[in-house]
């Protein structure tokens, strides 16, 4: 889902697109990034602060390349290395980062990018809030490209049948952080193609 709206969102805007996966294991070649001078790194995060509600776009943008704008709120993206499930671990690293909201990309693309002199410009919508729970059995029912395992889901929900309303409600808050994000993606994508 993401990488289908990320993909949209850029079309015909000049820019190269790729999918690095969950936890950034699916990284270009360095060969493919000649001529790359900015990287926007775009998907769904988990909130850390408690005011964020679904749907809300957080702008990681140390360099300040793109301008104030109503569709999103600036501030740090953490990167975690597991999905941060519950509001009393979401409220830990909040007090302990200062965070705005939490992946399992940003800072492994950062690091990467870093060694190419190549800038990253985080932008995440808000897909699970600060106080609710995130099972974490959803990371195996997806690759690490994040395509749904039918066979994966079909026997999670056989075997735990309230999962299914969990799964409903983080497809459809995925759904309203994916086009926030989408409108978010383009005023940036566009704002950095006329600054240069």
């Amino acid at each position: 889902m993401e990488s289908r709206a990320m993909a949209q969102a850029l079309k015909g805007r000049g820019f190269r697109f790729h999918t690095a996966g969950i936890g950034a294991g699916h990284l270009p070649q360095p060969a493919a990034l000649d001529g790359v001078s900015i990287i926007l790194l775009c998907g769904v995060a988990g909130a850390l602060d408690p005011a964020l509600t679904i749907g809300d776009v957080i702008l990681d943008d140390p360099g300040h390349r793109i301008s104030d704008s109503s569709l999103y709120r600036r501030g740090r993206i953490h990167t975690a290395g597991e999905i941060i499930s519950t509001p009393a671990k979401k409220a830990t690293l909040y007090a302990d980062t200062g965070t705005l909201a939490v992946d399992m990309e940003q800072s492994i693309v950062r690091d990467f990018a870093a060694q190419r002199h190549i800038p990253v410009i985080g932008l995440r919508a808000i897909s699970d809030t600060a106080d609710q729970i995130l099972d974490s059995a959803v990371l195996n029912l997806v690759d690490d490209l994040g395509r749904p395992r039918a066979t994966r889901i079909a026997s999670a929900l056989i075997r735990r049948p309230s999962l299914a309303r969990h799964l409903n409600r983080l497809n459809s808050n995925t759904k309203i952080a994916l086009k926030n994000l989408s409108a978010a993606l383009i005023f940036a994508a566009d704002h950095l193609n006329q600054t240069g």
